[in-house]
Parts: C-alpha cells; sequence; structure tokens
C-alpha cells in the first residue's frame, strides 16, 4: 500500500454506530391511488396484493432487499436504528 492510499484512508470519514446498533428497512405506503396505479402496470401484481389487501410484508421485503434504492411508486422505504 503506497502513501497516497494511506492518506485517502486516514481522510476517509468513519461511520461509527454505537455498538449493537440495528438499521431495519420497512416499507410505506404514502399515497394508495398512485401504488395501485403502478400494480396495474405490472406483469405479476399478485404477490402485493391479499385477499383484495395491500399484502405489506411482500413490499417490506423489497425495501429491506433495495433500502433507499427502491423506486415504486406510491411507497416510501423508512429505515429505523434501533439500539
Amino acid at each position: 500500500m503506497s502513501d497516497d492510499d494511506l492518506a485517502l484512508l486516514e481522510q476517509a470519514p468513519a461511520t461509527r454506530h454505537p455498538k449493537g446498533s440495528r438499521e431495519t428497512w420497512s416499507a410505506e405506503i404514502v399515497d394508495v391511488a398512485e401504488f395501485v396505479e403502478w400494480t396495474n402496470t405490472q406483469f405479476d401484481a399478485r404477490h402485493y396484493f391479499r385477499n383484495n389487501k395491500i399484502h405489506m410484508p411482500a413490499i417490506n421485503a423489497i425495501a429491506r432487499q433495495q433500502k433507499s434504492l427502491m423506486k415504486i411508486p406510491g411507497v416510501r422505504a423508512v429505515s429505523k436504528r434501533s439500539s
């Protein structure tokens, strides 16, 4: 490792989380109409509904996988940190 590499490492901000903290991602429906309209354009929208209700476990799974990159109209990914 060169001196330049070491200098870059020293300058990189350290992200510290409290010991034992955990980040949990979930989804929150912010616009039901927009979400339903989007699901109508999807090939296999049955995963998003159970008994004619929005199936949040499926949407939460997407939020956990994609985190802040999740792009579902009418839905936002929410991050919570617990200690």
